[in-house]
């Protein structure tokens, strides 16, 4: 990730930047909350959108934890080149299949369902998994998403590639 621009590249995104009524700038966040249930805001939609537009071509957007469409949206939105891979417990919620599907359809609305890979595991089966894959060396952005907060990192890590022979259209389902 280019920290450097990342960084640089902040204030110019927002208007009233340093300030507590700090907004972005680029009014498609708050249309995406308009349009999508979630536990974010206009900002954070922001800062994750230039997060994932400051990785490398070698990088994933990785979030962890209450799997959100909106974030995922947000992070993703004009970065058509950029995966994501989502890990979550769908079936915490009352009706797993359906949230499952909801956000299948969510991504989809935004023609972005090509682009995630949904691991609809428990965060600790996925990372105790995950030691046992053929991975290559890659670097992550990560959002860990929790009722009461959220954290965004960047790190370096061991991530897997595609899977072999599955086609990214295979991606959601």
């Amino acid at each position: 990730m280019d920290y450097q621009a990342f960084l640089e590249q902040l204030p110019s995104l927002y208007t009233q930047w340093g300030q507590e009524t700090v907004t972005p700038k680029e009014e498609t966040f708050q249309a995406i909350l308009n349009t999508l249930l979630g536990e974010t805001s206009c900002n954070i939609l922001q800062l994750l959108n230039r997060a994932v537009g400051c990785l490398e071509s070698t990088e994933i957007y990785c979030e962890v934890g209450p799997v959100q469409g909106i974030t995922l949206v947000g992070a993703l939105l004009n970065h058509r080149h950029s995966i994501a891979w989502t890990i979550g417990d769908f079936g915490t919620t009352n009706d797993p299949e359906g949230a499952f599907e909801a956000l299948v359809n969510q991504l989809a609305q935004f023609g972005l369902a090509d682009q995630v890979l949904l691991h609809n595991q428990t965060i600790a089966s996925f990372f105790y998994e995950l030691r046992s894959f053929e991975v290559t060396e890659k670097n992550w952005c990560l959002l860990l998403s929790r009722r009461d907060r959220l954290s965004i990192s960047a790190s370096r890590t061991y991530f897997g590639q595609r899977v072999p022979g599955r086609s990214s259209s295979n991606y959601c389902r």
